[in-house]
């Protein structure tokens, strides 16, 4: 096929790597859906946060202890279910929060470390006179607050 899409061996290969992900990824939602572990990799990422929190506080680096404590989660998991009768989905609630707690209290105990650990808020911003994301940029008419003026159409170039 003469200046067809599909001449290049990328294309293929990239739509191959699509078809066979799509299949994969059927066959591994539906089995996750079924045994109600829905928020598997959540509950995983989010406890691994305990591994970063020992990390910085053993001096140690982070991502590391943050694969560990993710994979004893991911274990613990298992162990809770089979071993206690705990639904899975309990579980991993479970470990959710006790990774997210212990990250805190040791990222808090780590010497030397002043942890910010919420995002700045608009108070915030406001206070260090840091412009709000969405409306950089946009002129404010006077004697108006922006926020008090839901339709106004900001044109910045920089937003676009």
């Amino acid at each position: 096929m003469e200046g067809s899409i599909f001449q290049y061996d990328f294309i293929l290969k990239g739509l191959l790597g699509a078809i066979f992900a799509s299949i994969t990824a059927g066959i591994i939602g539906t089995y996750i859906v079924t045994r109600k572990m829905v928020f598997l990799s959540g509950g995983i990422t989010h406890a691994s946060f305990g591994g970063i929190g020992i990390g910085y506080y053993a001096g140690i680096n982070p991502v590391v202890g943050a694969a560990i404590f993710g994979v004893l989660s991911a274990l613990g998991i298992e162990y809770l279910s089979l071993h206690h009768r705990i639904r899975e989905d309990s579980a991993i609630g479970i470990l959710w929060a006790f990774g997210m707690a212990v990250g805190i209290i040791f990222i808090y105990l780590t010497p030397g470390y002043s942890p910010n650990l919420r995002s700045p808020t608009n108070q915030d911003r406001r206070r260090a006179r840091i412009p709000h994301p969405i409306t950089a940029g946009c002129p404010s008419p006077p004697g108006r607050k922006l926020a008090l003026l839901p339709k106004l159409r900001c044109h910045n170039p920089t937003l676009v």
